[in-house]
Order: C-alpha cells, then sequence, then structure tokens
C-alpha cells in the first residue's frame, strides 16, 4: 500500500507498506527501509515499533484519507494504488480482482500477445494469480510493477485488441 503525506515544511512524500512472511511491515520513505512490527492495535491507538523503537499514534479516517498523531504532530496520509492513482477500467483493460502484491510482470508496453498468455503474476490471500490476456493484442501500458501492492478493480495492464 502507498500513502502520499505533507511533512511539516511542507514537502510531499510518499510511504510505502509492504508485509512481510514474518508480519512485519517494510516502510519505505525517500528510498530508505524500515522494519515495522504492530504491537497491538486498540480502536484509534496504534502500538508499534520502528527499527525496534517503541511508538504509539492515535489514528483517524475520513474517506481516502488517514490521520495519525505521532510524537505531537499530526499528519494526514491519502492512499495511493500502485505507486498511481487509481483510474476507472475501461475496455481492454485488465484488473486486479482482489487486494494482492505484484510478483512477476512478464510484458512491456508495445509486446504482442495472445489469448491466454499470462500477463502478469500477483499473490493474494497466499494464492498466486495469474493475469492472463483475454484475447490476441499488443499491451498498450504496463501500470505496475513487481512489488507493488494493488487493490481489488486496479488496472494492471492495458491491451488492445489486434
Amino acid at each position: 500500500m502507498e500513502y502520499k503525506f505533507q511533512t511539516a515544511k511542507g514537502t510531499e512524500k510518499t510511504i510505502k507498506l509492504v508485509r512481510q512472511s514474518d508480519g512485519s511491515y517494510r516502510a519505505t520513505i525517500d528510498d530508505r527501509n524500515y522494519t515495522v512490527i504492530l504491537d497491538r492495535v486498540h480502536h484509534n491507538q496504534l502500538h508499534f515499533q520502528v527499527d525496534n523503537a517503541p511508538h504509539l499514534a492515535y489514528t483517524a479516517k475520513s474517506k481516502n484519507t488517514q490521520f495519525v498523531w505521532l510524537d505531537g504532530e499530526t499528519v494526514s496520509l491519502e492512499k495511493v494504488t500502485g505507486g498511481r492513482r487509481a483510474k476507472a477500467a475501461q475496455a481492454g483493460d485488465l484488473t486486479a480482482s482482489m487486494h494482492g502484491q505484484v510478483t512477476q510482470v512478464l510484458v512491456a508496453s508495445g509486446t504482442q500477445v495472445h489469448k491466454g498468455q499470462t500477463l502478469l503474476v500477483m499473490e493474494a490471500m497466499k494464492m498466486e494469480m495469474r493475469v492472463k490476456a483475454p484475447y490476441d493484442g499488443q499491451v498498450r501500458q504496463v501500470l505496475c510493477k513487481v512489488g507493488d501492492t494493488v487493490e481489488r478493480g486496479q488496472v494492471l495492464v492495458e491491451v488492445a485488441a489486434s
């Protein structure tokens, strides 16, 4: 999952959270990685560790914005999907059937594809799902990359029929 936020100095940043197999999260901000472990979630309180340092945060949500109070400062996080804002699906667009993580991208823009060809692979709920071309055509655009966390209905690949 990715969120955009603004620092106290007004700089826009992106935080990317990726769940690890041990239940922790890898948080990436400005190409710097942090290990985040949730100790306890209770109503709007988060007890967690960042690189083994304990923290307490309070949260509130309004539509697609998550407000987090941490260390005397409130930050608003706006949800972003797959590193891009979600766009509405159109004819020829292949979308994620459920929330998951992209594990392989097997095509690029301009690639000629055949009906049934696997274009990308994603993992959701410990299951591997292959996203396949619905018909012969050409990939117009790939809208995700390996490691992206995607939401249900998010456009992953645009394919034009040939």
